[in-house]
């Protein structure tokens, strides 16, 4: 599932940021190559997901990955 939001002109912004869980795991994805950079609309995006995940009784486990290859995993 991809979480975006509607900026105050109703605009949808780009989803930078893919959220999703499987088996008590809340998969966080940035996608926004190259470089997946961090920006002020990335950010609320990530924060988002986050408090989704933490939000969910049934989230054990946060992963942090990109779509960027080389693949680089972070987990919380």
């Amino acid at each position: 599932m991809t979480r975006t939001s509607t900026m105050a002109t109703g605009e949808v912004p780009k989803a930078l940021v893919n959220y999703r869980t499987d088996a008590g795991v809340a998969i966080i994805e940035l996608s926004d190559p190259p470089a997946n950079a961090y920006s002020y609309e990335m950010n609320r995006q990530l924060d988002q997901c986050i408090l989704s995940a933490r939000m969910d009784d049934g989230v054990n486990v946060i992963v942090e990955t990109n779509s960027s290859a080389p693949a680089r995993t972070f987990a919380c």
